[in-house]
């Protein structure tokens, strides 16, 4: 089919705020002195940018989504190893106190035949209740700033 050089025509910057419109044969012309030409280059070259950026910025997501899992994971971790230590710090305090009672309970000449502590008990699901001063107790949960969560 034939191009007709007679047909309506409007400019190709015309969504750039370009008004002109003419017939096709003109058109050409016009594209050479039109002011919204090199407006048009400079926008296509930002949409090309834009489109970049946004690849980028999807993959520099997906990134720091990846680190922050991490780094909740790695919190998990550490929150059990500080729980961990605060149960063995309770566990040496409720034997410390163990030894002491029995120190100072048992006469001088037990003492001395008494070598060995109590065989330990396996390890329980649920943590054991130790009875011991509320004091010690509170330097426990303290200690080296270990807490429970």
């Amino acid at each position: 089919m034939e191009r007709c050089d007679y047909g309506e025509a409007e400019c190709d910057n015309s969504d750039l705020g370009c008004n002109w419109e003419g017939i096709l044969r003109d058109k050409d012309n016009h594209k050479n002195s039109c002011e919204f030409e090199d407006a048009s280059q400079i926008v296509d070259d930002l949409q090309r940018r834009c489109e970049k950026t946004e690849i980028v910025n999807i993959v520099l997501k997906r990134r720091l989504e990846n680190a922050l899992r991490e780094l909740e994971q790695k919190k998990t971790e550490l929150q059990s190893a500080a729980n961990e230590i605060l149960r063995i710090r309770v566990e040496a305090a409720s034997l410390r106190d163990y030894v002491y009672v029995q120190r100072t309970t048992l006469p001088p000449r037990q003492q001395a035949q008494q070598t060995t502590l109590p065989p330990r008990q396996v390890q329980q699901t649920t943590r054991p209740q130790h009875h011991f001063p509320s004091s010690q107790h509170s330097e426990a949960k303290q200690a080296e700033g270990c807490t429970i969560s």
